[in-house]
């Protein structure tokens, strides 16, 4: 790793949603960032800016429409002109002059750009943030999610990006291999799943019985997941009554918006209290299988589910847990845990087919055993937090200034 602050690059860092722990990608940057010096990182955006996890910041959003003779386009308007834009000849364009003079104004001269973007607006306003940048500052580019369907502009633009982009990471292999055929660039598959390992993980597996506890760790993404893993759940009790509920470890604010909704978890999920650092670990050792619902169909029904991977994986397979994922086999989660084979999976909403491969499972003691072994294992040889952090200072600092000057700092 380079051996001075002085050696790392001023990265900006431009990003649909500012950079923050309140959603998933904004999280993974901030804990793989943890250890680089805050200075040195500015982040421009677009879309909500609540609680910026990074100092210096640029809200472009004031800026992003593009004006008029009398005055700035109303977002509104705006943003449902592009919205419907796959019926039109091309979506409105970013403000590229109002772009420059807010990049302008800020005294931050980045080395590297580090763009993080998943749809037709945010490439969109990254090329019009490239226009106002250095024609020859390397650009980093890495997609945590990816929406192509969305706009029938994207493809030319990502094609037209790709001149100028130094590299391409993403964190799915789906991901990668599109990105590839478009931009013309190899695409380094990262899942960004880092962590410092906890030294508690899951040595002993129960048979299953009264005392079984399977897990669900964080929200649900989509509502309609709730009765489909209720229904597969219920299925195994009817076959196996001695099973207790499923332990729902959520953020009390997830649980009262699916309450909201008028979807209850009980009784087939218990709710139980929102638990972070080392009360997180004891509680993922302790239990003997964590699920994870991601999809209802067996094919993918948008980009989302065919591209995204759900971040908690990081956490469950560090534990050691195995995994049972409700997903089809064409998403990217399915193709992970096959890949590093630390799961099994089934779609959700088909309740004949999840209930008997999850109570499979749950009654298969050795084939737990053998999946969270793997899962630790995999989090040992690639979730190490500081050796990912170490590698990745390394590599920032090359494509900002080449391999020589990164070596030689």
């Amino acid at each position: 790793m380079p051996s001075t602050t002085a050696a790392l690059p001023r990265i900006l860092v431009f990003s649909e949603n500012c950079i923050s722990t309140t959603h998933g990608t904004g999280a993974i940057f901030l804990r793989n960032f943890s250890q680089y010096p805050p200075e040195r990182l500015c982040n421009a955006f677009i879309g909500t800016g609540q609680d910026p996890g990074i100092r210096a910041s640029i809200d472009l959003n004031g800026v992003r429409w593009p004006a008029t003779p009398g005055e700035r386009v109303a977002a509104l308007p705006a943003r449902l002109w592009n919205l419907l834009a796959r019926r039109r000849p091309r979506a409105l364009p970013p403000g590229r002059h109002g772009i420059a003079r807010a990049l302008q104004a800020v005294p931050f001269k980045p080395d590297l750009l580090y763009a993080i973007c998943y749809g037709a607006e945010g490439f969109a306003v990254l090329e019009a943030v490239l226009a106002a940048l250095p024609s020859n500052l390397p650009v980093l580019l890495h997609v945590h999610d990816f929406w192509p369907s969305t706009s029938a502009n994207l493809q030319p633009l990502l094609k037209r990006l790709g001149p100028r982009l130094t590299a391409v990471w993403a964190v799915s292999r789906p991901i990668a291999r599109h990105l590839t055929v478009v931009t013309g660039h190899p695409c380094l598959v990262d899942p960004g799943f880092h962590v410092t390992l906890p030294a508690l993980h899951k040595t002993a597996h129960r048979a299953a019985g009264p005392d079984f506890q399977a897990v669900l760790l964080g929200n649900i993404w989509n509502p309609a997941l709730l009765p489909d893993l209720k229904a597969a759940w219920r299925w195994c009790q009817t076959r196996r009554p001695d099973l207790p509920p499923i332990r729902w470890h959520c953020h009390p604010d997830g649980i009262a918006k699916l309450r909201a909704a008028g979807l209850e978890p009980g009784p087939e999920l218990q709710p139980m209290e929102f638990l972070r650092g080392d009360a997180l670990w004891r509680m993922l050792a302790a239990a003997d299988l964590a699920l994870i619902p991601f999809t209802r169909q067996p094919e993918p029904s948008d980009d989302y589910e065919r591209y995204s991977m759900p971040s908690r994986v990081t956490e469950l397979a560090a534990a050691g847990l195995p995994i049972f994922a409700l997903t089809g086999a064409q998403t990217s989660l399915a193709e992970y845990l096959d890949e590093k084979g630390i799961g099994r999976h089934a779609p959700a909403a088909r309740t004949e087919t999840v209930g008997p491969a999850l109570l499979a499972l749950i009654e298969d003691r050795e084939q737990r055993e053998a999946l969270g072994r793997r899962a630790r294992a995999v989090a040992e040889t690639e979730f190490s937090l500081a050796e990912f952090q170490q590698s990745l200072h390394t590599r920032l600092a090359e494509l900002a200034f080449g391999p020589r000057a990164a070596a030689s700092a």
